[in-house]
């Protein structure tokens, strides 16, 4: 019997799409703006949703992941944990509709790093995991 990988690949992959777009748009607009004209309780609540089953998913399947190398199970564990950690912050949001000192603590140029680190998720997700038989 074929065990359910609950699509945590494009979980990973969809969740991390949107973060890229959002941070594309965020170098377009500036962070202010963005914060100000698009980044709603709306599109949060997407965001939040998409965000809490991909956790739940990369979680239920990490004993079955077929790591080839340790770099591997660090950059899972990372995955994890950055998807984990992220989830408080997008909740609060969603619960009072004020960024507060979430999104306040971040740099305007922490786009350029998440750029980077949300294509590398999902190049990883896509091509490096495969699941043991």
């Amino acid at each position: 019997m074929k065990q359910n990988d609950y699509y945590f690949r494009q979980a990973m992959t969809l969740l991390m799409s949107l973060g890229l777009i959002m941070h594309i748009v965020v170098l377009i607009v500036g962070f202010e703006k963005f914060k100000e004209e698009i980044f709603n309780r709306w599109l949060d609540g997407i965001l939040f949703a998409v965000m809490v089953y991909t956790f739940i998913a990369i979680v239920s399947v990490v004993r079955r992941i077929k790591f080839k190398a340790i770099w591997e199970k660090i950059v899972y564990g990372l995955s994890v944990f950055y998807v984990g950690v992220s989830i408080p912050g997008h909740l609060s949001y969603l619960i009072t509709g004020s960024h507060g000192d979430y999104a306040d603590h971040f740099p305007d140029w922490i786009s350029f790093p998440l750029i980077v680190v949300y294509s590398f998720f999902i190049w990883f997700y896509q091509k490096r995991l495969t699941l043991k038989s």
